[in-house]
């Protein structure tokens, strides 16, 4: 009779042990959705930088939190993929979001980011690399547009007035609750 005891609570902590385990891994997957991707990298002083374009899906929200705050989008450098100074100079890198129809927040965990100016106090060196992360309020009205809206990222050496790169943002609703809406963007 103990036996059977044991293996059945044995058997309760292995299937609890094993639905948490899956869900904490489709949480996280879930939640790296949450935030679009983009990548800038400064190659030279001559030449166009590098970087990945960024769009979101306002589908991808899987989280109680993300699908109750719809109107806010983050995109963000994510790990491994930040802006990154491959030339053979130091930059004194300036960030500025134009386009976006609502209020945008651009954060860094850089120390010397200035959230107020979009200036960081320290030059980026060359091969050194820092995160960056934007956020996005959107007015509800626009969010049941197939194209809720677009922009971009702008990069510049606020000290030489060169700019460093442009990436482009885009944020869809790919499942519209209004039919009236077509990926033209009309909304009317």
């Amino acid at each position: 009779m103990a036996k059977k005891r044991d293996f059945f609570i044995f058997a309760c902590v292995f299937v609890l042990t094993v639905i948490l385990v899956f869900g904490a891994g489709y949480y996280r997957k879930g939640v790296s959705k949450e935030a679009g991707r983009f990548s800038l990298e400064v190659v030279s002083d001559e030449a166009v930088s590098k970087f990945s374009p960024a769009a979101y899906d306002l589908q991808n929200e899987v989280t109680p939190e993300g699908m109750a705050r719809a109107d806010i989008v983050s995109f963000s450098t994510g790990y491994g993929s930040e802006v990154v100074n491959r030339s053979e100079k130091p930059l004194w890198l300036a960030v500025r979001v134009t386009g976006i129809g609502g209020a945008v927040r651009v954060l860094s965990s850089n120390p010397g980011f200035d959230e107020k100016t979009g200036l960081w106090a320290q030059p980026l060196m060359p091969g050194e690399s820092l995160p960056v992360s934007i956020g996005m309020e959107f007015p509800a009205e626009v969010l049941d547009r197939y194209l809720v809206g677009k922009g971009a990222i702008q990069f510049f050496d606020y000290l030489s007035s060169r700019d460093l790169g442009e990436v482009p943002l885009k944020v869809i609703n790919s499942k519209p609750r209004k039919s009236c809406c077509s990926p033209d963007n009309s909304g009317k």
